[in-house]
């Protein structure tokens, strides 16, 4: 079991503009009792402007007067200050900026490495942002407790504090015992993206996906390894097993999630992390999708990727298995 619970603690860019000091005093009131307890996981940009204002040299002069603002830590002299600070920084951990913080953190919630969240946001936020609504969606898929206002987070914390104070400390305690979830894209190799494929299909797009494959079996087989959606996987592995595929073959093909319950989020991980640089993703232009804001956040980490292929038709797929063949060989025989 880890040593300590994870939350997330993260503030969209229009709620920070909006409501800075209200961020600011969330801050004074509650960060320490929150990494006194929990590791606390924050998108770059966030932890970067928090870490800043603690960091602040008048922010002494801030508190002295405001007493109430520091509910669990003595502020008494200067140099308290540096051992609130220090305590703070220990267990407050800095993710990627941007969208790719938000990937990495909503990646940690499907595979069951995070208890809980506080997502200050704006009315319209999970509606124009992606990560936003992808963390607040995962969240309610699988059931994890998340604040998305200040009244709702300053609830969560003092609910915590009451019962910590109640239980002796025993931060586990406040949540269900953790289900972590082995995620294939964890055991690919940190380098060798070229050789990795990620596989996906809409509902309405599958059958198309499945004569894909066959038809291009022997141009999969330049794949090392080969990302997929919950049912898509299964499907492609019956597929080219009947078509011929070796058992061995057939390993190559690594099943996520289901798109609902967050494999497009496993993928995106892989995708931002350059283990996956080739992504055939067959798409259904004419039906909404209820995990929507999950596909277009796996959109924008494609875009995000570094020298990321991505086909979204059959025409589209076959070039892309076609013209990376060279790549491939080139980059299998300079390893060799």
């Amino acid at each position: 079991m880890r040593p300590r619970p994870v939350i997330a603690l993260v503030a969209t860019p229009k709620f920070k503009i909006a409501h800075k000091r209200d961020l600011q005093l969330f801050v004074c009131r509650h960060l320490y009792t929150l990494t006194s307890h929990f590791d606390v996981i924050s998108t770059g940009r966030t932890h970067g402007e928090i870490s800043d204002f603690l960091e602040k040299p008048d922010l002494w002069h801030q508190l002295e007067n405001r007493s109430r603002i520091q509910e669990s830590f003595d502020l008494r002299a200067p140099e308290d200050l540096q051992s609130w600070r220090r305590s703070i920084h220990s267990h407050f951990i800095r993710k990627r900026n941007g969208i790719e913080g938000m990937i990495e953190i909503a990646h940690e919630l499907v595979t069951g490495w995070l208890e809980a969240i506080i997502q200050l946001s704006v009315e319209d936020d999970t509606t124009v942002r992606a990560g936003s609504a992808v963390l607040r969606r995962e969240a309610n898929v699988h059931d994890v407790p998340i604040a998305s206002d200040l009244a709702t987070a300053q609830l969560f914390v003092q609910y915590w504090k009451n019962k910590l104070e109640s239980n002796g400390g025993n931060a586990w305690s406040l949540f269900r015992k953790p289900k972590e979830v082995s995620s294939p894209c964890a055991t690919l190799p940190a380098t060798g993206g070229e050789h990795v494929l990620a596989l996906i299909a809409h509902d309405g797009q599958k059958h198309q996906m499945c004569r894909f494959v066959v038809e291009y079996q022997k141009k999969l087989l330049n794949f090392d390894h080969i990302l997929a959606t919950g049912h898509s996987g299964e499907l492609a592995k019956q597929y080219l097993s009947a078509a011929g595929w070796s058992d061995e073959d057939v390993k190559r093909i690594m099943p996520c999630n289901s798109g609902p319950l967050g494999g497009d989020v496993e993928i995106a991980n892989a995708v931002i992390q350059g283990r996956c640089k080739n992504v055939v993703f067959f798409q259904d232009p004419g039906i909404s999708h209820p995990h929507a804001a999950d596909i277009r956040l796996f959109e924008q980490a494609v875009l995000t990727g570094t020298e990321v292929r991505l086909a979204s038709n059959a025409e589209s797929a076959r070039i892309l298995l076609e013209g990376n063949e060279p790549r491939l060989a080139e980059n299998k025989s300079s390893v060799v």
